[in-house]
């Protein structure tokens, strides 16, 4: 027998494949930089920026309100006062609201872009212990584990309430008025 010759088959595109445009490599989206409406002039990476504590009233056994460090500040708002021009310390400052012999302050009163060193921490924790002895607080609430955790070991006589920071009540949309509230209540009480 002989051998017939077998055509092979051109490998032309089909039809459908002819009207496909080629896959175009995908180039990755560009991303745009993040805009932080609450803050001021961004520091740079390390900076370090001094925030002070903020007083209301006489400060005669005052009730301590303690965060961790303060966050961006809102732009325009430049007081550099704990507690103050950002959403947390908005919520503090309504619990306060009519209240006096209160001093606001963090166990960190720096804000630092990047990561915070162990000397900014012990800075920090040196002054709140200097306030919690020269104004000898009545009592000290705390806004979160950090705060709570660091004034327990330099006040662990006093006494020490530990709160959620506003914060939480921010990231996870919690009702305000009830948090505020306890607040108000836990300062008076």
């Amino acid at each position: 027998m002989a051998k017939v010759p077998v055509k092979e088959k051109s490998k032309k595109p089909s039809k459908k494949a002819a009207k496909k445009p080629a896959k175009a490599e995908k180039k990755p989206k560009e991303k745009k930089p993040k805009v932080n409406k609450y803050a001021n002039d961004l520091p740079e990476e390390g900076d370090v920026i001094e925030y002070s504590p903020k007083t209301v009233g006489d400060l005669k056994n005052p009730v301590f309100i303690v965060g961790l460090g303060p966050g961006l500040q809102r732009k325009g708002s430049k007081t550099h006062l704990a507690w103050e021009g950002n959403r947390s310390g908005d919520l503090v400052q309504e619990a306060i609201k009519g209240l006096s012999n209160i001093y606001l302050t963090n166990v960190m009163n720096y804000y630092v872009k990047g990561e915070i060193s162990a000397d900014v921490i012990s800075k920090g924790v040196e002054q709140l212990r200097k306030d919690i002895e020269k104004y000898k607080p009545a009592k000290i609430i705390c806004m979160g584990d950090f705060a709570f955790n660091h004034v327990r070991i330099i006040n662990p006589s006093g006494e020490v309430i530990k709160f959620k920071h506003p914060s939480y009540l921010i990231r996870f949309q919690k009702p305000k008025e009830p948090y505020i509230k306890e607040l108000k209540a836990a300062i008076k009480g």
